[in-house]
């Protein structure tokens, strides 16, 4: 029998995650947590590379961990992640008044989606005010390999305190395929 695994706990999970990152180069941190079908918790965290190329998200370290040890059946993934702002910089990637008007903007490789405090979940750090809560969802790298292993995967992130399900095949309808 499975164990139930919320999506606030699968949260909490991610969050414990991002706390293992290493993102010295464009100091945006990101947790995961994948859960199997038989209620099994996967962690990962974005690991980085002076070359970027080299560096794997953290969606991808949690999946391989999880594959590496020969599951192949997952239902969730829960994300979180964290931007740390320059010290003594009042510029940050999600400052302004005209934040929300300008949109998603790009932050070295990653896409800045919605600034967003994670509430009680958020890390010592984030609630020290050295890291920024965000919002943010797969990159098409994640949501392309994700997919094969787990086209109806649903995609749990926090934003203003509430939690929000994405379904992987929305995000990614027309993912390559392998030919039968």
């Amino acid at each position: 029998m499975a164990v139930r695994v919320t999506d606030a706990d699968l949260l909490k999970e991610a969050q414990a995650a991002l706390e293992a990152a290493y993102a010295p180069y464009s100091n945006f941190k990101v947790g995961s947590a994948l859960l199997t079908a038989e209620g099994k918790v996967f962690r990962g965290a974005n690991i980085e590379n002076v070359s970027y190329g080299a560096t794997v998200c953290a969606e991808r370290v949690a999946l391989f961990k999880a594959l590496s040890e020969g599951e192949r059946n997952f239902t969730r993934l829960a994300l979180v992640g964290a931007k740390r702002r320059e010290s003594g910089s009042s510029k940050n990637f999600d400052s302004g008044p005209d934040r929300e008007a300008r949109g998603p903007q790009k932050t070295g490789m990653y896409m800045d989606i919605h600034e967003d405090f994670l509430g009680p979940q958020r890390s010592e750090q984030a609630a020290s005010g050295v890291f920024r809560g965000v919002r943010l969802l797969p990159c098409g790298i994640c949501r392309q390999v994700l997919s094969e292993f787990a086209e109806d995967l649903t995609i749990i992130l926090q934003a203003g305190g509430k939690i929000v399900r994405k379904k992987l095949s929305k995000l990614y309808p027309e993912p390559f395929i392998r030919e039968a």
